[in-house]
This record gives structure tokens, C-alpha cells and sequence, in this order.
């Protein structure tokens, strides 16, 4: 990580799930700490790194949603249940070409899963919103060009939202005309397009 930082890496590639390691799994958490000090967010990005999801799921049959996609869903999940970005208060958590439409149900879940109930007597829910939890814990999510970004710019922050165009990468989520169609898009206002292109991605990845 030393090595990468001192060659211009700018954050640390991560999968939702690592082999069979959780997000929130205590193994991880040295790495977190020196990502922290090296000012580099954890990046989690879609991604085939559970060998349990490729065994069970057929490609074929079932595409990659769940080998590939999912993962960063369940890591979302795990870091905000485990209230990891507590232990690491100035590290940044980016997820990263998964959209981000699945940012209201999650939260929902997280929110619902958290009150107090008789097997869960101390638990909590401390963020009074969706923007408060990506503030206080540091989180951004790259959106794609064609979601509801104005709404999810109200329900997650304007200043929590980024763009990925996968540029160079030959697959799906590749989008070459990414800059034109945000730029073009009537229901974007010129500053919200300009913390998506520019200002959030700078300091998220502390350029």
C-alpha cells in the first residue's frame, strides 16, 4: 500500500465480499488503519471474489448479478450494521459501478433492522437520515447516467454522489458519452452536475 501510494494510487481496490471474509471481519481491519493513514478510501467495486457464489450460482442461468453485483450490496451492509467507519473516523468508503438505486432500500433495511426489539433489546438507528449516515461515515456511491439521480441526490446528499464511466474497461458498464449526457440532462442542475463529474470524486479520492 506504501509502494502504490508513493506511485499515485489514489485508493484501494476491495469486493464486497473477499474469499469468504465479510466487510465488517476483524481480519480486515489492519488494512482499513493503514488506509486510513495513507489517505486512501476503500473502493468497493463489483467484482467475482467469492468462491461460495460462483459454486452455487450458474452463469448461464443466473448472469453475474449475484457473483458480481450483489457483493457490494452485502459490503454496504456490513460496514454501516458494524459501524465500522467508527473504528477508522477518517478513512472513505466509496461503492463503486453498482449504481445506486439500492442506496433507499438498504437504508431502509439497516434503519428497520436496528430497532430495539426483544432479541435485540440495545439496539439503535443514530442517523436522523440517509444523508447524515453518508456524512458521518464517509461514504460515496457512483450513480450511473441514466438513474433518478435527482432523487437520489435529495435522499443520499448532493455531496455524496459520484459518476464511474469505466473508462477503457470493455463491458456494460463502460458509458462513452458519459460527460455529454449528464451535462445534457435537463432535470440536473449545472452545480449538482459538477459535484458528480468533479468535486465529490476530488475529494473522495483526495485529489
Amino acid at each position: 500500500m506504501h509502494e502504490a501510494k508513493q506511485n499515485g494510487a489514489v485508493g484501494i481496490f476491495f469486493s464486497g465480499i473477499i474469499g469468504a471474509l465479510t466487510l465488517n471481519h476483524p481480519h480486515l481491519f489492519p488494512i482499513y488503519a493503514q488506509a486510513e493513514k495513507l489517505d486512501l478510501p476503500i473502493c468497493v467495486h463489483t467484482g467475482q471474489s467469492c468462491r461460495h457464489l460462483l459454486d452455487f450460482f450458474d452463469l448461464e442461468l443466473n448472469g453475474t448479478f449475484a457473483t458480481s453485483h450483489l457483493p457490494p450490496l452485502i459490503g454496504f451492509r456490513d460496514l454501516v450494521a458494524g459501524e465500522i467507519p467508527e473504528r477508522f473516523p477518517n478513512l472513505k468508503f466509496g461503492f463503486l459501478e453498482a449504481s445506486a438505486s439500492w442506496v433507499p432500500f438498504l437504508y431502509h433495511h439497516l434503519k428497520r433492522s436496528a430497532r430495539p426489539r426483544p432479541s435485540f433489546p440495545n439496539a439503535r438507528w443514530k442517523h436522523a437520515s440517509c444523508k447524515d449516515l453518508f456524512r458521518d461515515y464517509r461514504i460515496y456511491v457512483a450513480c450511473e447516467a441514466d438513474e433518478d439521480i435527482p432523487y437520489l441526490a435529495e435522499f443520499i446528499g448532493p455531496d455524496h454522489l459520484m459518476i464511474g464511466s469505466d473508462y477503457g474497461h470493455n463491458d456494460p458498464a463502460e458509458e462513452k458519452a458519459l460527460v455529454q449526457t449528464i451535462r445534457t440532462r435537463e432535470d440536473l442542475s449545472p452545480d449538482l452536475a459538477d459535484k458528480i463529474l468533479s468535486d465529490n470524486p476530488k475529494r473522495f479520492y483526495a485529489l
